[in-house]
């Protein structure tokens, strides 16, 4: 029963900690980019 219990924990563990990441990374992002990287003159 105690394998049952540290297991269900450990995959609650990791969904919260996959999901904070994910939201965090979100959360960092900022507005896409849509001009281009490189600027190279008129050709």
């Amino acid at each position: 029963m105690r394998i049952a219990i540290a297991a269900l924990v450990g995959v609650l563990l990791a969904v919260g900690a996959s999901f904070g990441v994910v939201q965090l990374s979100n959360a960092s992002q900022q507005d896409p980019v849509i001009k281009p990287l490189y600027n190279y003159g008129s050709r």
